[in-house]
């Protein structure tokens, strides 16, 4: 079994990183409890993803908007159609967390090789994007 990924390799890595479609990154590690990793791609700085990882997961987080944001009325159909895609979509799933903020995610082994990782944190970025876009109609 390979070692556990830790969040200053996955820094070295993501400062040098480019993708085959010529995506880069900006990291940088920010303390707190839990310490986590701030991901920037390249010309998305408004959707940074976030990663954390402890001894079962690394998990790749981006913020999408708060309840505060959502048309009054449309909470309710904004959520059925976020669960609703929440198969369909690669790699990620929805998810509201406490303050009512809603986030896209997903998550592997601590153990993962970092192509993966890499390959997660780009399709999350990707899928951030199509979030915002798909439910541009439902906020205000």
């Amino acid at each position: 079994m390979s070692e556990q990924r830790t969040l200053a390799e996955l820094e070295v890595v993501f400062n040098a990183a480019t993708t085959e479609s010529g995506m880069r990154f900006a990291a940088e590690i920010i303390d707190g409890d839990p310490q986590v990793l701030q991901i920037i791609v390249d010309d998305r700085e408004e959707f940074p993803v976030y990663i954390t990882i402890d001894e079962s997961q690394i998990l790749c987080v981006s913020n999408l908007w708060n309840t505060s944001e959502i048309i009054d009325g449309r909470v309710a159909k904004m959520n059925t159609m976020l669960l609703e895609l929440n198969l369909p979509i690669p790699l990620s799933a929805f998810a509201i967390t406490r303050g009512g903020q809603y986030t896209i995610y997903g998550s592997m082994s601590p153990s993962s090789i970092i192509d993966n990782v890499i390959y997660e944190v780009e399709t999350l970025s990707d899928n951030t994007l199509s979030a915002i876009d798909e439910f541009s109609d439902f906020l205000q």
